[in-house]
């Protein structure tokens, strides 16, 4: 194949010849004129080979034999009692000796790490002079985590959720053939929740990181500071949630898995701050042995996304120091990946498709392998789905014929119908055409298109895509893709505006990601297309905003009901302005160029709240600045932002910091500032965009801080799933689904809640993709207004409906999470998927 390829000319992308028979060609180019440039490419090699159909998840059957283990009548009471001070209540429901021998074998688990007998608060019975410390009830009700705790009088009551203790101790099973052990670590999570008073003692689960996992729980002090080489005041201590899921999903992989000696620190940044080299991740895994982690990780998002992230980030060390260069080989040829220089990552693949994520198709074999390991303990039907190969991959050279299945709640599931199932990936992309107009010094219109081998649009068409472009400086834009003809089709395109200042030259895509309406995705890159985008823009700017300063002030003024801007010129809104209190953040930079949007991130010091962003699009706009000596945002000149942060009665009382800054001009170039007590300790690279000022702090005292989460009723029957296809005659997949929930929120001051602003809960279908949906109680996008609901307190019925697309997965689907926020940002998980284990029995 003989391609040629010069700036400013047409020409056919290729031509296929035959060697020896032909021994010359010809190729006839054409000059563009400097206002245009095309690019067309189109497939020049057959698209056999190129995975088309996902692989058909089949239901999984486990045959339970008749293999007991015997447990003594009254002998696990007695010892619950003696050793623990736990004595079991029948009160609720009765305890049956296996229910007391599951409890006192997860007990066990903690006998290195925890001395019950000793401490301040043991009781001792009188009437019998036994020790006391605990009484223990079940009950058939769904509760959150599966354990409540009350103390009365120094003794803990514990109510323990039934349902926990119905794969704590492993039952014997057959599946696919092979006989087993078949258990989950549900109880073991309670019992972990029981001993660290929920995440509060550090020191309980200092001994178990370290005794079970090997690292230590690090903290913004003076060892963090040199570990780092940035001051400590960028660190802090994990929220005792995050530690709990943590310490949780590590404990799902097989024990040998469970500690790598090259991984002996776990770090959390402050809130709000992002890691100067790598901005966009939410955790990085360094081959230092230190776990960063970033708020973003644990900052509303789901308990599922947060989960694979864990293993995730822990697979990086199992591939460090655990795979040998055998395994590691081979998984790469797996993976269809071979190095490329040319690629930033040094990798690219062939392969477009069996990948559970674009994040791991873009990377290389450890991102590939990281991702694959946290989709087979979270979502093993979703890695199985996508890729076979790579499922059996782990289960026999890294799990050892360890399995999980994700097992939902059965309550929660319900039934798709479909006689044409779409299991079809959307088709190769086989064309692509690149169109840049207009003139060197003005913004260019910038159209792209992809075209896909297509048979039947219905099964191999795609409903969107998106295109991450990068220039050769970093710079980028995100492009989506809609269909040409109708809601799904062979031909996407869409267009962009790209501003002349941005950097002149080749722009190439980084990752192109195609969806059908059920979620089947393919995923593309330069390495399996041709695209050229080629910028003439001689007034490029390659130079990051240069920061100046910051200042914080309190003001009392009238806002936009939403509270994100003040209210000048008035915006129509059916409740017009309102009075608030509110912080007020100015920040100042320089550049040659005018600057678009600018980001503050503000930190509450003393809450376990989490960040909160302001924002502006416009410096000195109609909404920012309003001093009449304020500069505008023109050219070679300082730029003002105002923004600022509206704080209702129910936001907390707190000292109120920044500890982040972020500014973009029209060129795409970002700059991001680091706040700190302590800036002797972080160096500035401004060429870069990382720039450092100290940290300045401002209390604001409100009347009832609100920083509880909203809660929802989770019983069986509290939660109603109602299902029916849209064509019962002839079923498609298309299907009505209703949801009807019970929420209210809480809070510190009863009667002054935030009120619940939205709810979002995700359905998972056979295949393992995830289907999220979203509610807004209060209308718009769940943040029209800050006014509280008088009401919040009440529980209140919301009724849901759901529909789900034309080609979906026929079979058993099920609602995983159930997701709740108020208006001060608190965010409340249920999860309500069991992460149940198969061991094989070698012998």
């Amino acid at each position: 194949v003989v391609a040629i390829d010069a700036p400013g000319y047409a020409y056919p992308t290729s031509k296929v010849i035959s060697l020896p028979s032909v021994s010359s060609l010809t190729i006839d180019v054409t000059k563009y004129s400097e206002d245009t440039f095309v690019y067309e490419w189109q497939d020049d090699s057959s698209y056999v080979g190129h995975a088309t159909q996902s692989y058909i998840n089949e239901p999984v059957t486990i045959v339970v034999l008749n293999d007991t283990v015997p447990v003594p009548i009254n002998f696990s009471a007695i010892k619950l009692r003696e050793e623990y001070g736990i004595i079991l209540s029948n009160e609720n429901k009765d305890w049956s000796d296996e229910d007391a021998f599951r409890l006192y074998s997860n007990l066990e688990r903690f006998s290195d790490i925890v001395s019950p007998k000793t401490g301040e608060n043991q009781v001792t019975d009188f009437s019998t002079g036994a020790f006391l410390n605990s009484v223990w009830k079940l009950t058939d009700n769904f509760i959150e985590n599966d354990i409540v705790v009350t103390t009365v009088e120094s003794v803990k009551n514990v109510t323990l959720s039934s349902a926990s203790l119905t794969f704590a101790e492993p039952l014997i099973v057959k599946l696919d053939g092979l006989r087993g052990k078949f258990y989950s670590k549900r109880l073991y999570k309670a019992v972990l929740r029981y001993f660290s008073d929920f995440g509060n003692d550090a020191e309980i689960l200092d001994k178990i990181a370290q005794n079970r996992f090997g690292f230590r729980w690090m903290v913004g002090d003076a060892e963090t500071s040199e570990l780092m080489g940035e001051p400590a005041d960028h660190f802090q201590e994990f929220f005792p949630d995050e530690k709990l899921e943590i310490l949780s999903m590590l404990e799902e992989l097989p024990e040998g898995l469970q500690r790598q000696d090259c991984n002996n620190y776990l770090v959390r940044r402050v809130n709000g701050q992002v890691n100067p080299t790598y901005p966009t991740a939410p955790a990085i895994a360094w081959t230092s042995g230190v776990m960063e982690w970033m708020e973003k990780a644990f900052k509303d998002v789901s308990y599922s996304y947060l989960r694979r992230l864990i293993l995730h980030e822990k697979a990086h060390y199992l591939w460090q120091c655990y795979i040998d260069q055998q395994t590691k080989d081979e998984w790469a040829e797996l993976g269809g990946w071979y190095q490329d220089p040319l690629s930033s990552s040094g990798w690219s693949t062939w392969k477009t498709a069996e990948f559970v994520s674009a994040y791991g198709h873009q990377k290389n074999p450890n991102e590939d392998f990281a991702e694959s390991i946290s989709w087979y303990v979270e979502n093993i039907d979703g890695l199985r789905s996508r890729s076979m190969q790579k499922y059996e991959f782990i289960r026999d050279r890294v799990m050892s014929g360890t399995r999980y299945i994700a097992k939902i709640r059965d309550d929660l599931t319900f039934q798709v119908y479909n006689l044409f199932p779409d299991y079809f990936y959307p088709g190769k992309v086989i064309g692509t055409k690149s169109e840049v107009l207009g003139s060197p010094e003005e913004d260019k219109l910038f159209k792209f298109q992809i075209k896909l081998k297509s048979d039947s649009v219905q099964l191999d068409g795609a409903t969107a895509a998106q295109v991450r472009f990068h220039s050769s400086i970093g710079t980028l834009f995100d492009m989506w893709l809609y269909p040409e003809n109708g809601s799904i089709d062979s031909v996407l395109s869409g267009s962009k505006t790209i501003n002349k200042h941005a950097k002149s030259g080749y722009w190439r895509p980084v990752s192109i990601v195609i969806w059908d309406n059920v979620g089947n995705q393919r995923l593309e890159s330069n390495n399996t297309v041709g695209v050229k985008v080629f910028v003439n823009n001689p007034l490029e700017d390659i130079t990051p905003p240069r920061y100046l300063s910051y200042s914080l002030d309190t003001i009392t003024d009238d806002f936009h009901p939403a509270g994100y801007n003040l209210w000048l010129t008035n915006p129509s809104h059916p409740e017009g302005p309102k009075k608030y209190k509110a912080l007020k953040v100015t920040t100042k930079w320089y550049d040659k160029s005018p600057l678009g949007r600018s980001l503050a991130r503000l930190q509450f010091r003393n809450t376990s709240v989490y960040s909160k962003d302001t924002q502006s699009n416009t410096p000195c706009g109609t909404y920012g600045c309003m001093d009449a000596d304020t500069i505008l945002n023109g050219y070679n000149s300082e730029k003002t932002y105002n923004m600022y942060v509206a704080v209702p009665e129910y936001y907390p009382s707190d000292y109120y910091s920044i500890t982040y800054l972020m500014s973009t001009d029209i060129a795409a170039n970002v700059s991001n500032t680091w706040l700190s007590v302590d800036t002797a300790s972080f160096n500035e690279n401004p060429s870069k965009g990382i720039f450092k000022d100290l940290r300045d702090s401002i209390y604001i005292e409100t009347s009832y801080p609100d920083t509880l989460a909203p809660i929802a009723k989770i019983g069986i029957g509290q939660i109603s799933i109602d299902a029916e296809p849209v064509n019962p005659v002839a079923p498609d997949g298309e299907t009505k689904v209703e949801v009807k929930v019970i929420v209210k929120d809480t809070s510190n001051y009863f009667g002054k809640e935030a009120s619940l602003t939205k709810i979002q809960y995700i359905f998972r279908d056979p295949q393992g993709i995830d289907h999220t949906f979203s509610f807004f109680p209060d209308g718009g996008n769940g943040f029209g207004t800050l006014t509280p609901d008088s009401a919040a307190y009440e529980w209140q019925s919301y009724t849901m409906n759901a529909r789900l697309p034309k080609g979906s997965a026929p079979g058993q689907w099920g609602m995983t999470e159930l997701l709740l926020w108020d208006k001060a940002g608190n965010q409340r998980r249920y999860s309500f998927v069991e992460y149940v284990r198969f061991d094989i029995i070698k012998s």
